[in-house]
């Protein structure tokens, strides 16, 4: 059999669990670890919210430690799906300005982040949503990590989150 098993080979991690976000708000997920990966991709799932309002973006911060003291916006890779589907365009290259969506782009996106690629000193990611403006309804979201490319993989992985 071909694949891995993420309980042995990867580590899952809730960086924003299932919410509504609020119009002008912005939302950082939770800081993980890189240091014992090779690859995040950082699963983002949103409902459809108010459709008169304007956009909302998508950004990744590299940071120093877990609180986190230094933040440094990074490109990234990224590959959009659709509510009605479970397939996904092809993935493209986006400037560590962020990822624009549209409120009503209820779908899924998958970030992808290699360790390679981090600024020096900069081990740790945080997934930042940044809701859309205008309007009264929130946009529900989700947001899962997988951490794959495990230098020490194991039944019971290394914690990612201190």
């Amino acid at each position: 059999m071909q694949g891995f098993a993420i309980a042995e080979n990867g580590h899952r991690v809730i960086s924003h669990w299932p919410q509504t976000i609020l119009p002008n708000t912005t939302v950082a997920g939770d800081v993980f670890s890189m240091k014992e990966y090779e690859r995040a991709e950082i699963l983002i799932s949103s409902g459809d919210g108010d459709p008169t309002t304007g956009d909302g973006l998508l950004t990744v911060e590299a940071c120093d430690n877990v609180t986190p003291d230094n933040v440094t916006a990074i490109p990234f890779r990224l590959y959009k799906g659709t509510v009605s589907s479970d397939l996904r365009a092809a993935g493209i290259a986006v400037a560590a300005t962020g990822y624009t969506f549209l409120e009503t782009d209820n779908g899924h996106w998958t970030i992808e982040v290699l360790a390679r690629d981090l600024p020096d000193g900069k081990p740790y990611l945080r997934a930042v949503i940044h809701s859309c403006s205008g309007g009264t309804v929130g946009t529900p979201f989700q947001c899962e990590v997988l951490l794959t490319g495990a230098r020490h993989g194991g039944a019971v992985p290394a914690t990612a989150i201190t």
